[in-house]
C-alpha cells in the first residue's frame, strides 16, 4: 500500500531499511471499512456515519486555516467496523477553523555543499502534531523557502537521505 522511503529514493547503503505497509486483503463478511474523510465535507462524513449507524463529533481547530467545513483530520484513521456497531466516539473529525488566518512564517534551509544530490525531507513538529512540509531530491547548495503556519512551540526536523541530521526551532 505504501513504503518509506518512497520508491526511487536515494538511500545510503545496500542494507538500508525499507518500511512497507501491506494490505491484509478485503475485510471479512460483516465488516466495512470506514473511508478517509480527509479533504471531504463534514456533511459527507456525517451522512456516511448516519447511513452506517454511527455517531460523529466535529470540532473546529483554532489556528488552522482553510475552507470551513472541510475535514483535515479524523480519529481514528480509516478502520474496519463491524456491521451494527454503535460507538459514539467512533469518528472524531476536525475541520478548518472559521477564523482569520494566523501569520505565516517562512522556513529557510540551504542544502550543504559537496557531494551528490540528496533526498531531503522536512517535517514541522508543533502543537498540532507532525506535518511534512517538503520532500524531494535537491542538489548541494540548493536553497529552500517554505511557507509554514506553525501552531505554538514548533521545530523543523531535517532528514537527508532518510537520516535525521538536524532539528531547528521555528522563530
Amino acid at each position: 500500500m505504501s513504503q518509506d522511503p518512497a520508491g526511487a529514493s536515494a538511500v545510503d547503503k545496500d542494507d538500508a531499511m525499507v518500511n512497507l505497509v501491506i494490505s491484509q486483503g478485503p475485510p471479512p463478511n460483516g465488516v466495512r471499512l470506514a473511508p478517509s474523510f480527509s479533504g471531504k465535507t463534514v456533511s459527507d462524513a456525517t451522512q456516511w456515519a448516519q447511513q452506517n449507524g454511527l455517531l460523529v463529533t466535529v470540532r473546529d481547530e483554532p489556528g488552522h486555516t482553510g475552507t470551513p467545513g472541510i475535514i483535515y483530520r479524523q480519529d481514528p484513521a480509516p478502520t474496519p467496523i463491524a456491521r451494527g456497531s454503535r460507538n459514539s466516539s467512533f469518528l472524531r473529525l476536525a475541520e478548518r477553523a472559521r477564523r482569520r488566518p494566523s501569520p505565516w512564517k517562512v522556513f529557510y534551509y540551504e542544502i550543504p555543499q559537496g557531494g551528490d544530490s540528496r533526498s531531503m525531507r522536512l517535517v514541522l513538529r508543533d502543537d498540532s502534531g507532525e506535518t511534512e512540509i517538503f520532500s524531494g531530491v535537491k542538489q548541494p547548495g540548493s536553497k529552500l523557502s517554505i511557507p509554514i503556519n506553525p501552531q505554538g512551540r514548533s521545530r523543523v526536523r531535517v532528514f537527508m537521505n532518510n537520516i535525521l541530521i538536524e532539528e531547528q526551532e521555528v522563530k
